[in-house]
């Protein structure tokens, strides 16, 4: 077969359609009729397209063989021709001209539509018919590009959704608003990060509690863990209360943000997360309660088995300024126990739990801990000032016997030094 006359017949069908498109532009009184040879002819238009590209790709050697093939095609570019002579507004230009583009007239009747349409069916299915073996790949990327186009609109469909959870803005640990806050630095919390890595696959505690004194190290260990867990594509949602700082200080939107973060971890519960708000479309102005039953413990529930463990991390549950709302999160987490999911977090006592206090770890794991981090910390300071051979380790080891501090009121104090004047002079000999 000759390529040129597919790609006429694909470059025609794609002119009358704009044509036709001016058309129901213009005209009022013929769009029904208007509507469905415009459909009809771009069904035609995307099978044409399917031949060209076959032919382009075979070079016509298994087409050409086909003689209805070509008979069809060239009856095709006869019949659409035809149609476009009669369509074209631009052999009537004086009187667009003239009286302009209300004076278009659908020059058509009804009858003879229906014949238009019933040529180009005739055509598109005999045309997909003589395509033999190739008809099988035709079909196959037709109904990929259907298959993508639904999933393309289902996906549209559930963002739109969710856009109508109100989320609270920066609560997770990957946020903007966290993006300086640091994560343990390494070597440190190995024996701790095992043990909640363990605890993870634990499938009787589904809830670590982390406890400690303020400055222990609690929110830097909580922003590690969901790094690890997203890491392990295992973190279902993270969710960090701060007091004073916006929605973050309260939890009006606590239940709708975990929604949010669990929809993008798992599409198959995005797509029963959104059933749910198609199903309850206030249900953001409900209580906590009911939120927490429609939009998280019955997603997780239909999931039976067919997504693996999530995990979430929840830190600084005490910095909820509501101690209502505090407890009322603590039994909504009861409820979750039996679902594909797993809670870490802190200050969250009186319920069945692997815990673990900070303090209470053993001091030579915590004085290894305050090396490594004291090494690293001034390390970068050494750097940023030009200090070679600063500190020696002589001064660190003073230091870690001196240290009854950890982590996030360590760092703050090893942050402190790099605004000293005569750093060298003033803290170390």
């Amino acid at each position: 077969m000759d390529p040129g006359t597919i790609l006429a017949v694909v470059e025609l069908s794609a002119t009358t359609l704009s044509c036709i498109g001016k058309y129901y532009a213009g005209v009022k009184n013929a769009r029904a009729d208007i509507q469905r040879l415009s459909n009809e002819l771009k069904g035609f238009h995307v099978v044409s397209q399917k031949v060209q590209e076959l032919v382009q790709r075979s070079q016509a050697t298994r087409l050409a063989i086909s003689t209805d093939f070509t008979n069809v095609a060239k009856q095709s570019l006869l019949d659409i021709t035809a149609l476009e002579e009669r369509l074209d507004p631009s052999k009537r230009g004086r009187m667009m001209k003239r009286v302009g583009v209300r004076a278009l007239k659908w020059p058509l009747t009804s009858k003879e539509v229906d014949e238009c349409i019933t040529k180009l069916e005739r055509n598109k299915l005999t045309l997909s018919l003589a395509l033999n073996t190739d008809q099988i790949s035709l079909l196959i990327d037709m109904d990929a590009n259907v298959t993508s186009l639904t999933h393309n609109q289902n996906l549209d469909e559930q963002n739109r959704l969710l856009v109508t959870l109100p989320c609270a803005v920066g609560a997770s640990f990957d946020s903007y608003f966290r993006q300086h806050e640091s994560q343990c630095v390494p070597s440190t919390r190995v024996d701790l990060l095992g043990r909640i890595q363990k605890w993870s696959n634990d499938h009787e505690r589904c809830i670590f509690w982390l406890n400690g004194m303020a400055g222990t190290g609690k929110s830097t260990i909580a922003r590690t863990v969901a790094y690890i867990f997203r890491k392990q594509r295992s973190l279902g949602a993270s969710f960090f209360f701060s007091r004073g700082v916006g929605d973050l200080g309260h939890a009006t939107h606590f239940v709708c943000t975990i929604a949010h973060q669990l929809a993008d971890a798992s599409p198959l519960l995005k797509r029963y997360i959104c059933e749910a708000i198609t199903k309850h479309h206030n249900i953001a102005m409900h209580g906590l309660h009911n939120q927490w039953k429609e939009l998280i413990v019955q997603p997780l529930t239909r999931l039976n088995g067919q997504w693996p463990t999530l995990n979430l991390v929840i830190d600084a549950l005490d910095e909820c300024e509501d101690q209502e709302d505090v407890k009322l999160i603590l039994q909504l987490f009861v409820e979750t126990k039996e679902s594909p999911i797993r809670l870490g977090f802190r200050e969250m006592p009186d319920i069945i739990h692997q815990d673990l206090v900070l303090q209470d770890i053993r001091r030579p794991i915590i004085e290894h801990d305050i090396t490594v981090f004291l090494q690293y910390q001034l390390h970068q300071i050494g750097l940023e000032r030009d200090l070679q051979g600063w500190p020696d380790e002589t001064s660190i080891k003073m230091l870690v016997q001196a240290s009854d501090c950890y982590s996030s009121t360590l760092q703050q104090s090893v942050a402190s030094l790099e605004t000293i004047t005569g750093l060298r002079n003033s803290v170390f000999t």
